[in-house]
């Protein structure tokens, strides 16, 4: 799992990013990746997620089923139902204003939520696997444990794979 953490790094950083659309799959477009004069632009985050779901998929071969973004202070909870036979993997992206972030799995157990599984990062990018031994809700605690300098608000993106 290190190790594919350490990949999916260094393909973010590496692959060069483009979009899709429906119409013509196949045509590359250029988009500008960079933040807005306000500093309040997905555009950042985009980019980032985009060469991960590249890699996910093509390299990887897995299915992407799930993709979640938005603004983060501290932490944020995600949810979703996992269904047995499957092994997912989760991972937590932040934007160039996340030095550190964690992602923490829970599973309900009776009306408690109990600690899975956790990973802290010293980068922007945290991952987890979770093979749900019943199909149940399960919860994702996102956790921005260090801003880059100067910032106290970031986008993050959680990406559900099986």
């Amino acid at each position: 799992m290190r190790k594919l953490v350490l990949i999916l790094v260094t393909v973010i950083y590496t692959f060069s990013l483009y979009g899709q659309d429906g119409d013509n799959a196949k045509k590359k477009k250029d988009y500008d990746f960079t933040d807005n004069s306000k500093g309040t632009s997905m555009m950042p985050i985009i980019g980032d997620v985009i060469s991960a779901i590249q890699y996910l998929e093509d390299s990887l071969g897995v299915e992407v089923v799930r993709i979640e973004y938005d603004i983060i202070q501290e932490k944020k909870t995600s949810y979703r139902t996992l269904h047995t036979g499957y092994n997912y993997g989760i991972v937590a992206v932040g934007d160039y204003r996340v030095k550190k972030i964690k992602l923490e799995a829970y599973a309900k157990k009776g009306k408690k939520w109990k600690l899975l599984n956790t990973n802290a990062r010293n980068s922007y990018l945290a991952l987890l696997s979770v093979e749900p031994s019943k199909t149940a809700e399960y919860a994702f605690d996102i956790i921005i444990e260090e801003f880059s300098e100067g910032h106290s608000a970031a986008h993050y993106a959680i990406i559900y794979y099986h």
